[in-house]
């Protein structure tokens, strides 16, 4: 038989639970009694006083306030009441009048500007009888002495400043010189007016009016058709110059568009000349080679450009920058043709 089996069963443990005691707080220290500071006492307003100023009173303010005022000869007594329960300041007597160089009193006065006038000046108000209520009395002005006299200055020559002005004389335009004036309109010596100037009444007939279209006598327009929209840009100033230069009975043959003498040119082909004209602001550089049999003319070109050079009279002259590089060998051509015939 088996053995029994005996289970053992533990017991069950129970749960330990750990108090954690707060940590005491930390004691605030205390804080420094803060330490006494001595407080100055404010200073007494000091007022300034002017030297020359009378003492003040032995009694301060109730004395300035209970003062009799001095007696005035030639007047009755009067109760002085005080300013500060609000009476009326006793008139006191004007002062001696004094003399004063004023323009504006003068004219007031209705005598001349400059003379001296005896007149009272400004009345002047009392500080002290003012200030009712400040203790501080200010010292009174110190009196300014009256100017002394100067010796009038004698009378404008000028218009018065407030009358009617009288007007300048009218500027008249200087005389025309003689050599200016019309036939008949110079100046008279008999005191007589000048002759006026004849009107025409009958002109001749007016001149014929100009052409209607295009007028292209040296067939100018063939070649120009034949351009690049560059060069044909470039080269429009020369190209109004050069139909001015070119005479009547010639025709172009060859025309191409570069640069002479530094400026945009244009360089045409007659069966007479060689011209080339530019755009030199107002003075174009227009030089005219004659077909001869020592003519010679030589072609460079590269890629993107072509130049013309015409060997004359000792001399080279250069038609660079040629964009139009077919028209330059068309131009070489026919001017080699030119004087080829013109050897045989």
């Amino acid at each position: 038989e088996p053995e029994p089996v005996v289970a053992v069963v533990e017991p069950e443990l129970e749960p330990v639970v750990a108090v954690v005691e707060p940590e005491p707080e930390p004691e605030p220290e205390p804080e420094p009694e803060p330490e006494p500071v001595a407080v100055e006492p404010e200073p007494e307003p000091v007022h300034a006083v002017a030297a020359d100023a009378p003492p003040p009173p032995a009694g301060g303010l109730d004395l300035l306030l209970t003062a009799t005022p001095e007696r005035i000869e030639g007047e009755e007594d009067v109760d002085a009441p005080s300013f500060l329960a609000g009476g009326s300041v006793p008139d006191l007597p004007p002062p001696p009048p004094l003399s004063y160089r004023s323009q504006d009193w003068a004219v007031a006065a209705g005598d001349e500007p400059g003379s001296t006038v005896d007149a009272a000046p400004p009345a002047m108000v009392d500080q002290a009888v003012v200030a009712s209520s400040v203790v501080d009395v200010s010292p009174p002005p110190a009196a300014v002495a009256p100017p002394a006299p100067t010796i009038a200055s004698p009378a404008p020559t000028t218009a018065p400043v407030f009358g009617p002005r009288a007007h300048p004389a009218p500027v008249h335009a200087p005389p025309v010189p003689p050599e200016l004036m019309a036939p008949g309109t110079g100046p008279s010596t008999t005191g007589e007016h000048p002759e006026q100037v004849p009107v025409i009444t009958d002109f001749p007939p007016a001149e014929p009016p100009a052409p209607e279209g295009v007028v292209d006598p040296n067939g100018l327009a063939t070649f120009v058709a034949l351009l690049s929209p560059e060069s044909l840009r470039a080269g429009r100033v020369a190209l109004g110059v050069l139909s001015a230069m070119l005479r009547p009975d010639e025709r172009v043959e060859a025309l191409v568009q570069g640069i002479y003498q530094g400026h945009m040119a244009v360089g045409a082909l007659t069966a007479h000349r060689v011209i080339l004209v530019n755009e030199h602001e107002w003075v174009p550089d227009i030089r005219s080679i004659p077909l001869r049999a020592d003519l010679a003319v030589q072609g460079w070109q590269d890629d993107r450009l072509a130049a013309l050079m015409f060997v004359s009279d000792g001399q080279t002259i250069t038609l660079s920058d040629i964009t139009d590089r077919p028209l330059a060998h068309e131009f070489a051509h026919v001017l080699r043709t030119h004087v080829a015939s013109l050897n045989e």
